[in-house]
C-alpha cells in the first residue's frame, strides 16, 4: 500500500528537486501553519537543510524536498548520504516538575506511617493507539492519508467550534449560496456526505469554489455520482486536497478514512459505493481514535432512514457499528433534510425517548441525519415513511446543518441558504475520561 501511494503521489507531484537536508521538528496542529500540506504524510517534517526523510508512526518512511517556497514535491525513498535509513534522533528526557506534594510533603507524625500521596485527578492524556492498516489504495485512489503526530484525547472542542454538514451539492448557484451562508456563520470544518460536483463542475473548479467561497477544510465521503460523473480518482483527489491541511487524517481518502478534530472523531466510509468491511473499519477506527464526540459520514443509506424514495443500499451493519460507538450518522443521497429521534436500534427504529430536541449521545444510542440539501434539486418526501414516529424533522433545502460545539454540549441547526432555521436541537456527550485503546 505504501509503495502504491508513494508512487501515485510522486506522479501527482512530479517536480524534481535536490534533496534538502536538515533536522526534524515537531509539526504544529493548527490550520494554516507552516506544516500545511505536510502533516498528513509525516510524523515529523524536515525543514531547512539536513536529513531528507522522516519515520512515520507505522515505521514507514516518508520524505519530501521541503523548502521555503514549496510544500512538497513527491515522496521517494529516504536514504541518507551514508545509505542508511534516517531515524529521528532520540529526544532528551525533560525533568518533570515536582508536584506540590513532592515539593512540600506533610510532616510525619511520630509513630504514624507516612501519608500516601493522593491519586491525581483525571486529566487529558495523549494516546498513540494504532489503527489497523486501512484497505489498500485500489481502483485508482490517488493517495492514502497518514497521521502527522500522536493525537490528543480527552480534550474538548473549544467553545464556538463549528462543523457544517451537507451532501449532494453539484457545482451551481445553490451550492455557492450554501457556502456563503456557511462562511457568514464562521464554520470551521465542512463534512460532505458525498455526491460533490456531479457533471456541473470540473473537479478543479469545484475545489476552487469551496476554497474561495468557504476557505475552510472539508472531510468528505464518496457518493455514487463521485464514481461516475467524476472519476473515482478525481473525486478522491478533491477530498484529499480539501482535507490535507487538517493534518489529522488516516486511511483511504473518502472511503475508509478517520480524522480527528479537537475532541471529535470523524469516520468517513463508502458502504454500497466502494469496497467492503466498512462496519469493522468503523469500530476499529473509533476504538483507535477515542474522543467524546463521534461522527460517521457516508453517502448511501437505508430506505427506513431516509425521507424520500431511496431504497436499501448501505446495510444496517454500518449504522449499528456507529450506534454501538455512540456516533451519530450523517448521510446524503436523498435530496432532502431528515433527522431521526435518538434510537437504540437502527434496524428496528426503536426510540430511546420521544424528545427530539434534547439528544444525549452515549454508546448504544444514536440518530441519523440525511443532509442531501447541498444544492441539487429536492426529491419528493415519502409521507408513508416520514409520518412514522421515529422522525424528529423533515425539510427541504437548499441548506446545511451547523453544529456549534463547546465541551460536552452542542447546539445544531438546519439552516437554509437564505438563513431561515427549519430545525434546531441540542446535543450532549457522555463524560470522557481519556484513552479508549
Amino acid at each position: 500500500m505504501l509503495l502504491l501511494c508513494t508512487a501515485i503521489a510522486a506522479l501527482l507531484h512530479p517536480t524534481a528537486a535536490a534533496a534538502w537536508t536538515g533536522v526534524p521538528s515537531i509539526p504544529i496542529l493548527s490550520t494554516g501553519d507552516a506544516n500545511k500540506g505536510l502533516g498528513l504524510f509525516m510524523d515529523h517534517r524536515c525543514k531547512g537543510t539536513g536529513a531528507p526523510g522522516c519515520v512515520g508512526t507505522s515505521g514507514a518512511r516518508f520524505c519530501t524536498q521541503y523548502g521555503p517556497t514549496k510544500e512538497f514535491s513527491g515522496f521517494p525513498t529516504c536514504p541518507t548520504p551514508t545509505g542508511q535509513a534516517w531515524q529521528q534522533p532520540a529526544q532528551p528526557v525533560k525533568a518533570q516538575p515536582k508536584t506540590s506534594w513532592e515539593a512540600n510533603p506533610p510532616p510525619v507524625q511520630a509513630g504514624q506511617p507516612p501519608m500516601q500521596q493522593p491519586a491525581p485527578a483525571a486529566i487529558s492524556s495523549t494516546c498513540s493507539c494504532r489503527l489497523p492498516p486501512p484497505p489498500a489504495c485500489h481502483g485508482g485512489a490517488p493517495q492514502c492519508m497518514s497521521r502527522s503526530v500522536p493525537f490528543r484525547t480527552g480534550t474538548m472542542p473549544p467553545n464556538g467550534f463549528k462543523i457544517a454538514m451537507l451532501a449532494d451539492t453539484g457545482g451551481g448557484l445553490p451550492f455557492q449560496a450554501n457556502l456563503r451562508m456557511l462562511k457568514q456563520n464562521r464554520v470551521d470544518v465542512l463534512l460532505h456526505a458525498g455526491d460533490m460536483g456531479y457533471g456541473e463542475a470540473a473537479p478543479a473548479k469545484w475545489v476552487q469554489m469551496v476554497k474561495s467561497e468557504l476557505g475552510q477544510p472539508m472531510i468528505g465521503a464518496l457518493g455514487n455520482h463521485d464514481m461516475s460523473d467524476w472519476s473515482q480518482m478525481q473525486s478522491q483527489q478533491s477530498i484529499y486536497e480539501l482535507a490535507r491541511e487538517l493534518g489529522t487524517c488516516d486511511g483511504q481518502t473518502g472511503a475508509s478514512m478517520v480524522c480527528t478534530l479537537p475532541g471529535i472523531t470523524v469516520v468517513s466510509t463508502a458502504p454500497g459505493t466502494l469496497g467492503s468491511g466498512h462496519a469493522a473499519y468503523i469500530r476499529s477506527a473509533f476504538k483507535a481514535h477515542p474522543n467524546p464526540w463521534k461522527i460517521c459520514i457516508f453517502h448511501k443509506l437505508m430506505k427506513a432512514l431516509q425521507p424520500g424514495g431511496k431504497g436499501d443500499e448501505a446495510g444496517y451493519e454500518v449504522y449499528e457499528a456507529c450506534r454501538q460507538q455512540g456516533a451519530f450518522v450523517v448521510t446524503g443521497h436523498t435530496h432532502l433534510y431528515g433527522r431521526t429521534k435518538l434510537l437504540n436500534s437502527f434496524s428496528s427504529q426503536s426510540i430511546v425517548n420521544g424528545d427530539g430536541s434534547n439528544v444525549h449521545m452515549q454508546p448504544g444510542h444514536s440518530f441519523a441525519m440525511v443532509v442531501g440539501t447541498g444544492g441539487m434539486g429536492a426529491n419528493r418526501p415519502n409521507h408513508h415513511i416520514t409520518s412514522l414516529p421515529y422522525w424528529a424533522k423533515v425539510a427541504e433545502g437548499p441548506g446545511a446543518v451547523i453544529c456549534t460545539f463547546g465541551g460536552l454540549q452542542a447546539t445544531c441547526e438546519f439552516k437554509r441558504a437564505s438563513g431561515e432555521v427549519l430545525d434546531s436541537f441540542r446535543l450532549s456527550a457522555a463524560p470522557f475520561d481519556g484513552c479508549g485503546c
